[in-house]
Parts: C-alpha cells; structure tokens; sequence
C-alpha cells in the first residue's frame, strides 16, 4: 500500500501527514478530514464493534486485513464493501493512480504518478506492506 502525504487546509498545503496505518497486523489506508480518519482509525483498533461506527463526513478507506483480503469503506458506510478488483485507490490522486495501476505501476509508482499529474497530491510517498508478505 502506499500513499502521498500532503494535507491541505481549503487550497493551502499546510504540512504533510501519515495516511497509512497498521492495525490488527493489516493496514488502513485513508483519505479524508484528518478527525475522521483519527476516528475512524481508533474505531478499528478498538475491535470495528457493530453498531458503534462512528459519525463521519468526509473519509474513505482501503482496510487490508492480515490475510490480504481488501475491503473499501465511506465515512458514510458502516458495511465493508469488498474489492475485487485487482487494484484500488481512494483520494484526490485516485484516477490518476488507477490509469497507472492499469497500465502496470506498482502503488508506489502510482502514487508518483499521482502527484506528477495533480495539484492536491504531494510527496514524500510512503510504502507500507503487510508483515510476512514480500
């Protein structure tokens, strides 16, 4: 999973921010108001308990859990929605890094590609793979 690290407030760049987390042995990759992905977050690693999914308004997430299974979620959304496709991404970069990934980029090089081709999306980019896998 990678990400870029920029964080803007309205059309400032104010500084730039983790967007990648470990939780449980996965990772969560978010996009989105940084207190609703704080909440968000915690609320994973707080067990994701039903019925407490907490109130957000403006975050998605890829959530990879420790077997590689991929799921999507709206700040809106409670319910996992399940990726099946070979490759994702979520944020202002988005369709930029899908073409990438399509033409055959790893996520890293998405990510660059992403922030060669969008004014929101900025560097440093940051890799993160899931422990035990190569």
């Amino acid at each position: 999973m990678a990400a870029d690290s920029s964080c803007f407030a309205d059309e400032t760049h104010v500084y730039s921010i983790r967007k990648i987390f470990r939780v449980g042995g996965g990772l969560v990759g978010a996009a989105g108001l940084i207190v609703d992905i704080a909440v968000f977050v915690q609320w994973l690693r707080d067990g994701a308990i039903d019925g407490e999914y907490p109130k957000m308004t403006a975050m998605e997430a890829i959530v990879v859990n420790p077997q590689g299974r991929v799921c999507a979620y709206e700040s809106e959304q409670a319910d996992p929605v399940p990726v099946k496709a070979p490759y994702c991404a979520i944020g202002a970069g988005r369709d930029f890094a899908l073409g990438a990934m399509h033409a055959g980029a790893d996520a890293k090089n998405a990510v660059k590609a992403a922030i060669k081709h969008h004014s929101l999306v900025k560097p440093p980019v940051r890799v993160y793979k899931l422990k035990g896998m190569a």
